[in-house]
Order: structure tokens, then sequence, then C-alpha cells
């Protein structure tokens, strides 16, 4: 072994080298897994969409969203953005997520659980199906509070079905 090493002195540059670049290597091999599932969950099934809340969301997306929560939590809802003073190519306007609930993880927390199914049913709402266009209908109605609720409420039933 001591021989070896005598022979190998010359070229402990190269052989530090290429271990480093088998390092390398072998931490590529093992992320590109990782990766590719994140191009397949992310980038196709959720259309780029990494997050569970938008951190910016249009005023009028912003109402249909409040259009389709429950009476109770659309004030916990609109307290979570405000408006946003960056420069946009939007003409309307563009309320971003407060920092306070960036940085607080329960309160986001609770946020994705308020967004999820007004979410669903809003990109439910944009195909052009019957039912979509029937609850269109029916959500901009002028109704009570009580009344709106419970037909959001026989709607999730019906989506519980689907999920």
């Amino acid at each position: 072994m001591t021989k070896l090493l005598k022979f190998l002195k010359p070229y402990a540059g190269a052989v530090a080298a290429i271990i480093c670049v088998l390092i390398v290597q072998a931490y590529c091999d093992l992320s590109l897994p990782a990766y590719t599932s994140d191009i397949v969950n992310v980038g196709i099934q959720q259309s780029g969409i990494d997050e569970k809340v938008p951190e910016e969301i249009s005023e009028e997306d912003l109402g249909s969203l409040m259009m389709l929560a429950p009476s109770d939590k659309q004030e916990e809802i609109q307290d979570a953005y405000e408006e946003s003073k960056g420069d946009y190519d939007y003409n309307g306007k563009v309320f971003s997520l407060k920092d306070s609930v960036k940085e607080d993880k329960e309160e986001l927390e609770n946020l994705e659980e308020l967004l999820a199914k007004p979410m669903l049913l809003a990109a439910g709402s944009t195909l052009d199906s019957e039912m979509a266009g029937k609850l269109k209908m029916n959500l901009q109605q002028p109704m009570q509070p009580e009344q709106k609720d419970e037909m959001l409420k026989e709607i999730y039933k019906q989506l519980k079905v689907f999920l």
C-alpha cells in the first residue's frame, strides 16, 4: 500500500480533482429525481403554481373568491390582503398578501384552508359547462348571506363526492 501511495503522490492534485468531480456527479444524480418530480407535479399538474395561497391577486379574482367563500370567512380573507404598490402590466387593482400573513405559518395555513374550496370552485367555474353557468348565475344574484352559505354548503357536499 505504501508503494502505491508513493506512485500516486505526484498525481495527488488530479486524484483530489477526480474525487471532487465524482462527489458532484453523485449529488447531481441524486437530486435529478426531485427536479423531475417538481417538473411533473408543479409544472404540469399545477400549471406552474407552487403555493396554495396566491401572493398577488387581481381585484376581480379576489372578488370571485370572496363570492364563493362563506360569509363569515370573507372578512378574514379580505384582511389577509392589501392593495399592492407594485407596477404591473395590468389596468385593474392588484392585491398582495400582507407580510404579517406570509411570516406567520399558522395564519398562512388557515388562509390555505379558507381559500381551498373557493379556488377550486373558481377554477371549475371558468370551464364552459352547464353547471358552472348555473353556479355563476346563482351566485351573482342578490341573496341573503344565509341563502348563499346554504347554497355553498350544498356545493361543498357535492364536491366531497368527487374528491
